[in-house]
């Protein structure tokens, strides 16, 4: 018998019906996502799982389905995906997990990056961290209101809140927020109490959070904090190169441990808008050793920094404040550009400058306090004061201290700094202890400096009647140089 061979043409057709029959099979049974057809992707674009972007309706069913089971996962949000949700997504029990949104600081943009926003809803934060370990939330928007052509009303006051409740799930660490946006709505708005984000925890762990490179804007929204910090055992967080700007406070630390590095702050605290106790930076207390807070730059607002609001205590451990630029632009009369001294701690100050301009003038020191019945007696602990500049002296009634009373209580040790807008070091030299804590400032017993008899004269150390014989020369017993 021959073999009668089929025509090339049918056996095409037939290898082609085949492929696509396998193909439709294979899609059936596998749910191949419409992507990039690969099944089970440790990626996963939030369209896969029916949640819908631009669409203006509220995605907040379908999106806590997919945020319950994220672990070791990351999640695509589009670059031109506005995702909105009326009731609060929350993050609970997972780790691993990465929130992608594919863009950087979506909200300069206004409503046009990768974000989530909040229509409707209840006081509190759109996005709800709890019990949740090593997640990182990068390049997506956050805000707590959406547009108002599609969100009449919207009750959200937050964007996003970290937590460590509850006896089950995880111990809440290493959570990384970075080249992301928060604000109250990219078309403007106020809501009073508004928070960009906030770590908060009575109980539990919640070490190492970061916050980097993000752009929070508070919309001069009344008590609204940039960044806040409210758990003693956030002891080890970074916030580092943000630009955080019309808040009542840029960061506050109420308790617990953040290092403040390198960060831009604008118009926060400013007097004019946000009243008394405003600030780039407020210290309520710590715990973990001093505050780090370095090469910071404020471009106007309210006072530097606010400790405790100017009242007993604080943070008790200490500040390490190192090469930042301090421009005060907008401060009441009796507030101090650097509030230092509401507690009994080392107060470092190394190479910053303080710029206080605008209107009004403050007619306090530049550096320190009221909290101790001013003029009765200074501020609390040690004033280690090396190479500051007080660029606008006449714009502060002193250098330190508290107005027509003592310096620091237990010492004002300084090198190299000036506070007659020169920037001069030359002969500036005046290291001081056992200063009394009474009404003048002055040394007590056995108390010594260390000092020159001339610009040029050799370093020499010794108590008041040392120097007076050494010198040649009536010494007494403020702190007037030799």
């Amino acid at each position: 018998m021959l073999y009668q061979e089929t025509p090339l043409r049918t056996r095409l057709l037939l290898v082609v019906v085949t492929l696509c029959s396998l193909t439709i099979a294979t899609s059936a049974q596998n749910k191949i996502d419409y992507v990039g057809q690969i099944k089970n992707k440790p990626v996963i674009d939030v369209r896969e799982r029916g949640i819908q972007c631009n669409t203006g309706t509220d995605q907040s069913t379908a999106f806590n389905t997919l945020l319950a089971n994220i672990s070791n996962t990351e999640i695509d949000i589009p670059y031109n995906c506005q995702i909105r949700v009326d009731t609060q997504l929350s993050i609970f029990g997972q780790t691993s997990w990465v929130i992608r949104g594919l863009g950087a600081w979506p909200a300069l943009g206004g409503f046009n990056g990768p974000a989530i926003y909040g229509c409707n809803g209840a006081t509190g934060s759109v996005l709800y961290i709890n019990r949740s370990a090593f997640g990182r939330i990068t390049g997506l928007g956050v805000y707590s209101h959406g547009p108002s052509a599609i969100c009449a009303s919207a009750s959200f006051t937050k964007s996003i809140t970290i937590d460590n409740t509850g006896a089950t799930g995880l111990a809440t660490q290493h959570i990384e927020i970075d080249h992301s946006s928060f604000v109250t709505n990219p078309q403007g708005g106020s809501v009073s109490g508004y928070m960009g984000v906030e770590v908060t925890s009575v109980t539990g762990n919640l070490n190492s959070m970061k916050f980097e490179h993000n752009w929070i804007h508070c919309q001069n929204s009344a008590n609204s904090y940039g960044i806040r910090i409210g758990s003693s055992t956030s002891d080890d967080d970074v916030a580092r190169d943000n630009e955080i700007d019309n808040c009542f406070q840029g960061i506050r630390l109420e308790t617990g441990n953040i290092a403040i590095d390198k960060n831009i702050f604008t118009s926060d605290g400013a007097y004019s808008l946000f009243g008394t106790n405003g600030a780039a930076i407020y210290l309520g207390g710590c715990t973990s050793g001093p505050v780090n807070i370095s090469y910071n730059e404020e471009t106007g607002g309210g006072p530097f920094l606010n400790s405790n609001n100017d009242t007993n205590g604080g943070c008790s451990n200490g500040e390490n404040l190192i090469g930042n630029e301090m421009g005060v632009s907008d401060i009441n009369t009796l507030q101090y550009a650097v509030n230092l001294g509401t507690a009994n701690g080392r107060h470092l100050m190394i190479g910053n400058d303080i710029y206080i301009f605008g209107s009004p003038a403050t007619t306090v020191a530049a550096v320190g306090s009221n909290s101790q019945s001013c003029p009765s007696f200074g501020p609390l602990g040690t004033f280690i004061d090396i190479a500051n500049v007080n660029r606008f002296p006449s714009n502060s009634a002193q250098w330190s201290g508290c107005v027509s009373g003592p310096d620091f209580q237990f010492g004002h040790d300084q090198l190299w700094s000036s506070s007659d807008g020169t920037g001069a070091t030359a002969g500036l030299i005046k290291l001081l202890s056992g200063i009394s804590a009474g009404g003048t400032l002055s040394l007590g017993a056995g108390g010594s400096i260390v000092y020159r008899c001339s610009v040029a004269g050799t370093l020499r150390v010794g108590q008041l009647t040392t120097v007076s014989g050494d010198c040649g020369t009536a010494i007494d017993t403020g702190l007037r140089t030799p």
